[in-house]
């Protein structure tokens, strides 16, 4: 039951923020201010969907 609930946290918090997040092992880190461009550019790409 808890891996169910941790799964829709995680996916709930990339639906949020696409591309602001990125997979390091068995956890998630912040993706830097760097790949800016890539991460409007996916949420662009989904307003678009």
């Amino acid at each position: 039951m808890m891996l169910l609930v941790l799964s829709m946290i995680s996916g709930a918090r990339e639906l949020l923020t696409p591309g602001a997040w990125r997979r390091q092992g068995s956890a998630y880190q912040l993706n830097d201010s760097a790949s800016e461009p890539l991460r409007r550019q996916s949420i662009e790409d989904c307003v678009l969907l």
